[in-house]
């Protein structure tokens, strides 16, 4: 049972850094969008 769950323990913690980094990387793209559609409301 040990193993499973050290097994498991694992699998998520790779889910979660995966995760954090598509949030981050969505973050910066929506955040890129919102600043290319702020330019063109200005010019």
């Amino acid at each position: 049972i040990r193993g499973s769950l050290g097994a498991t323990q694992n699998r998520l913690g790779s889910v979660i850094n995966s995760l954090s980094t598509t949030i981050a990387n969505l973050t910066q793209s929506r955040s890129n969008i919102l600043d290319a559609d702020f330019a063109t409301e200005v010019s």
